[in-house]
């Protein structure tokens, strides 16, 4: 299973000292190193996202039914829960699809 962490709380555990971004180099110039168990480590415990791929649709014209639109991605095809009815169209202007969740591209 994928992990995704945030790469920008990662940086910050690895490269920031006190709220200041460690320098390249020390005192008496010589180059400052991480070690790779480090970077290891700081990967194993940054704390990973529960995410979902991001699909894209548009709203397409329902064939019955007039202003009626249905996800091209799913159709709009779902179950209502409390009834069990099939239902296939929505209202248009809903920035994303009620059933499946696809960013609608308007």
């Amino acid at each position: 299973m994928k992990k995704y962490i945030d790469a920008g709380e990662l940086y910050n555990k690895l490269f920031l000292f006190n709220g200041k971004v460690c320098p390249d180099k020390d005192i008496d110039n010589f180059d400052i190193t991480i070690s790779v168990r480090e970077v290891k480590n700081a990967i194993i415990k940054a704390q990973s996202e529960d995410v979902k791929p991001l699909v894209h649709g548009k709203w397409i014209e329902a064939d019955t039914y007039k202003n009626r639109y249905k996800c091209n991605v799913c159709l709009g095809k779902h179950t209502d829960p409390e009834t069990g009815e099939w239902h296939e169209v929505f209202d248009y202007g809903y920035p994303f699809c009620p059933n499946c969740g696809a960013i609608m591209d308007l």
